[in-house]
């Protein structure tokens, strides 16, 4: 990488995502080896793989959608973020969905000069009401941290929920109320909102929903830090303006 006289930060991204992606040592593709198993095997190997993020979402990990979210961890795809990365941006079409399985996301609203609109983290989804209404994003999408998220394509997602209209209206309802109460965020004389719509119905079931966003950032830059340690590689930090870090709190809801 130096003879290609990368800038060292981007040396050390290339350095942690090797690590994060191949953490046990061993290089391979996955998909390959995975094309050998048969596949009932195959499917129990993804199942087990996305184990972590289906208890951490309170939507997968309700004991009556068990099915849906086996479904789910066959499909979905790991994704390393790192701080300060767009996820999403708004006014484009939603293709995929994403599921947080560790890390911070800060949703604004750019076109709108809104720097932060809510902050959510370890079990939240996000980019749901593109995909589930068919409208452009409603909002933009950028890691505070370094996250580890995992990604449903549009296409996937609508056809699980074809053997699953129960949790196909109750992902719609959301959707529709998250979209709702952005539009009374930047509008709150026209735009009304409904009955429920004060809460987020999912975020508020997650464990970091009410914490202060200055310890839950705090506590992921440790984490971060220590997995660094472990592995050997120098350590670089997060950069936050304290400013910003007050304003970017995390009871998932407009300040």
């Amino acid at each position: 990488m130096r003879s290609k006289k990368l800038p060292a930060a981007m040396r050390e991204k290339v350095k942690d995502y090797f690590y994060l992606q191949f953490s046990n040592g061993k290089l391979h593709r996955e998909e390959e080896i995975l094309d050998f198993l048969s596949p009932v095997l195959r499917r129990e190997i993804k199942q087990f793989t996305g184990r972590d993020i289906c208890r951490k979402v309170p939507l997968l990990s309700t004991p009556s959608h068990r099915d849906f979210s086996e479904g789910i961890s066959y499909v979905i795809e790991p994704t390393i973020v790192f701080a300060n990365e767009v996820i999403m941006k708004e006014q484009t079409t939603g293709d995929e969905m994403f599921f947080i399985l560790s890390g911070v996301v800060e949703i604004y609203v750019a076109s709108k000069q809104i720097s932060s609109y809510v902050a959510i983290g370890d079990g939240c989804y996000f980019g749901d009401v593109s995909v589930l209404l068919g409208v452009r994003r409603t909002a933009s999408a950028k890691s505070k941290t370094q996250c580890m998220l995992y990604r449903i394509r549009k296409d996937d997602l609508v056809s699980l929920l074809q053997d699953h209209p129960a949790i196909e209206a109750k992902m719609r309802n959301i959707a529709q109320s998250r979209r709702r109460r952005l539009a009374h965020y930047l509008n709150p004389d026209e735009i009304k909102l409904s009955a429920g719509d004060e809460v987020d119905a999912e975020d508020s079931r997650t464990d970091l929903f009410g914490l202060p966003s200055d310890d839950i950032l705090h506590e992921k830059e440790e984490e971060y830090t220590q997995d660094r340690m472990q592995s050997g590689i120098r350590r670089r930090t997060f950069h936050h303006h304290s400013q910003n870090r007050r304003r970017n709190a995390l009871p998932f809801m407009p300040s």
